[in-house]
This record gives structure tokens, C-alpha cells and sequence, in this order.
């Protein structure tokens, strides 16, 4: 869409709600231009890490409102420091997702925390093309197939572009997302303007309406976000992923740092909030330098980080109900249609939560007994 000389070019929806290229014939004028940079036909080299990083923001705040350690905010910042530009996704008015241009310290908030739908590429490409001939630095973050997109369109590289592309598991449609929405809407009897699915509400489906918390679920406790969770309703193409491997094809990958500490100890007072970076070029490599004070940073093995990350091994796979799903979904809409096909799971992991929950509970019961005695007595204990 970026590319077509004549705008010809413009997003529908299908009947199961995904979004599609749509082209104007009478506006055509068969080019070629939109063939040659979708990276479906023309693919885009990708590149093994050079090294893996566990890292979080330095800034507590900045940490606590993200989605993982804060590494995109860390860039982002940089980049606004500098007098540069960011890329990154919002919701705007109409909960559409869309990855939009920042050059303020205030509009990048937005962009922090997972949001668990396909967002809206606009044109944004043609955008960061502009900023990118005019000098400015730009940081531009999305899912591998998106960055895939921008490269081909730019068609060469820039010194004064980073591009980041987070591990993704796969993206629903936005209409989905709408449905949902708006059925919780009825149930709370108010609008919502913003949604969030990580950060300070950690896994949990949170919708805002002007600043106030509406509704909070825990994310087996609410339809969409176990649906997405269980890759229920992906897009049939992210069953077949070919960027989930651990190469790669942006200058740094982003994501959370699973299985940290099973291959090597992990010393550190942080469980939660660890990201794994994994730079790919030199230049990738140079920005995560220039960032450090801003960073904690402990290198890791690449095969730890691809190890403990089963998107960088493989796709998500296809869900046994997604079928059943579909066939549902135009029959009855998205709400019965997810929760008769995920009733099963959402049982099944709320269950395990609360066995975690107790564990979890106990651990930290006895470590305060254990602290307090050492207190009193001055001696330490098996």
C-alpha cells in the first residue's frame, strides 16, 4: 500500500474478519511496484544474533509500565534525546491499532506494553522514508513480517535507521478485538478508549475509559486473551510463520527472556520484567552500547535465549478448535464462538493458577518466618 504510485491500493475485511489488500482496477496501472516489495515474493536476508543480552530499564517506572524489561521505551527515549523520531503502536479513538509516528517524550507512552492484535501499517513507511532522507534517527518497532515490509520498501539501507522486530506468537484481527470489546461494553455500561494486556496489570485484559480502570481479568479468565494465548484465532499465515527462527531480520529482536537461568544461574534480584535482546548487526550491536547507562545488561548464550523461547524455534501452532471457531464466529460472532471453543482450556489454566497462586503464597509466607527469625536471633537458617 505504501509503495503504489496511485494510491490504488487500500485494507478490507473478510468474512472471518482478516485483514486484506484491497486494489482499485480503474487506478491501476500494473506497475509491479507492490509485488516486488511484499516480502511474501521478495524475501529479506536474515541474520543469526551476535549475542544475547538479559536486560531491563534502569528507570523503575518506565520498567514496571512494560510489557517486559522496557527495552523498546529505552530506544525509544534515545532516539527523542537525540532529536530523533519513534515507531511504534497506539489504539487510537476507534481501539484501531495502528503503528503511528512520535517525535515527543509524551506520546511515546503509549507505545509500551504488548498489545495482543494486528495493528494497522498506515503509512508509516512512507513516513519514516521522509524522516530518513531528512537525517533524522529513527526507531522503528513491529513484528518481524512488518520490518520485512519497511526494508523492502525502503529498498536500501540507512545508517539512521534502527529497526527492532519483537518475538511474536501471531497476531488476531482487530475486529475480534472490536467484538470483544464491545460485549464487555453492554456488560459494564461504559466506553472504553484504551486496552491493555500487560504492564503494571500483568497478563490481564484491562480496559480504560479516560485514565480509569473499567474492567480487569486475569488472562484465563476472559475470553480474547485466553483465545490468544491458546493461538486460537491467528492469522492462518502465522501457523506458518517463516520468521519464527532465530534469525532474524531487523538489527535487534526483542522479547521476554523465557527459561532464564536453566541453562547458566541467573544471579539477579529480577524474575519478572527480563527481556531477552538479541542484536543482529553491528549496527544493532553499536545502539544497545549506546544505551547501556540506561540499561541493565547481562550477556547470556544465544542458546539459552532461543532455547527458553519456543517462537524463536518454530510457529505457534494451530489450535484443535480454530476450525470450530470460524465455522462458529460466522454463525454466532466472536463471543460464543471463543468461549465454546476454549471453555475446556480456560478451566484447565485457571486451575493451574491457583495451584501456582498457593505455591506461590507459601513460598513467600515461610520466607517472611525465615527473615523474621533471622532478625530476632542473628543466625542464619537451612
Amino acid at each position: 500500500m505504501n509503495a503504489c504510485p496511485k494510491e490504488a491500493i487500500s485494507i478490507s475485511y473478510d468474512i472471518n474478519g482478516l485483514m486484506l489488500p484491497k486494489i482499485d482496477q480503474e487506478k491501476c496501472v500494473n506497475c509491479g511496484l507492490c509485488t516486488r516489495t511484499c516480502p511474501v515474493n521478495i524475501t529479506v536476508e536474515k541474520k543469526a544474533p551476535l549475542k544475547a543480552y538479559a536486560a531491563w530499564n534502569l528507570d523503575d517506572k518506565k520498567h514496571a509500565l512494560s510489557s517486559s524489561g522496557g527495552l523498546a521505551r529505552a530506544m525509544y527515549d534515545y532516539a527523542i534525546d537525540n532529536g530523533g523520531v519513534c515507531y511504534g503502536t497506539r489504539f487510537d479513538e476507534n481501539l484501531d491499532l495502528r503503528i503511528v509516528r512520535a517525535d515527543k517524550r509524551e506520546e511515546i507512552e503509549e507505545f509500551q506494553s504488548s498489545k495482543y492484535v494486528q495493528a494497522i501499517v498506515g503509512d508509516s513507511f512512507k513516513q519514516a522514508e521522509d524522516d530518513l532522507k531528512m537525517g533524522l534517527l529513527v526507531v522503528y518497532v513491529g513484528t518481524p513480517c512488518q520490518i520485512a515490509g519497511l526494508k523492502n520498501y525502503l529498498k536500501k539501507d540507512y545508517d539512521n535507521l534502527i529497526t527492532a522486530d519483537l518475538i511474536c506468537h501471531g497476531v488476531p484481527s482487530i475486529k475480534y478485538l472490536h467484538e470483544h470489546v464491545e460485549h464487555l461494553e453492554k456488560k459494564i455500561g461504559k466506553k472504553a478508549d484504551n486496552v491493555k494486556f500487560r504492564g503494571v496489570y500483568n497478563f490481564k485484559m484491562s480496559l480504560f475509559n479516560k485514565g480509569e480502570l473499567i474492567y480487569c481479568k486475569d488472562r484465563w479468565q476472559d475470553t480474547y486473551f485466553t483465545g490468544f494465548l491458546e493461538s486460537l484465532f491467528y492469522r492462518p499465515n502465522c501457523y506458518e510463520c517463516s520468521y519464527a527462527c532465530p534469525e532474524r531480520v531487523s538489527d535487534i529482536t526483542l522479547g521476554d527472556f523465557w527459561g532464564i537461568g536453566k541453562e547458566k544461574t541467573f544471579n539477579s534480584p529480577k524474575v519478572n520484567g527480563v527481556s531477552v535482546v538479541l542484536p543482529l548487526t553491528e549496527k544493532g550491536l553499536d545502539f544497545i552500547e549506546k544505551m547501556k547507562d540506561k540499561l541493565y545488561l547481562e550477556e547470556r548464550s544465544v542458546s539459552e535465549a532461543v532455547n527458553g523461547n519456543d517462537q524463536l524455534n518454530r510457529p505457534s501452532r494451530l489450535h484443535a478448535n480454530t476450525s470450530r471457531f470460524i465455522e462458529m464466529y460466522h454463525e454466532n460472532g466472536f463471543e460464543k464462538a471463543a468461549f465454546e471453543s476454549i471453555k475446556e482450556d480456560m478451566k484447565k489454566n485457571q486451575a493451574k493458577k491457583r495451584k501456582s497462586d498457593r505455591l506461590h503464597l507459601q513460598a513467600k509466607v515461610k520466607w517472611k518466618i525465615v527473615n523474621t527469625f533471622r532478625k530476632i536471633t542473628g543466625r542464619g537458617v537451612k
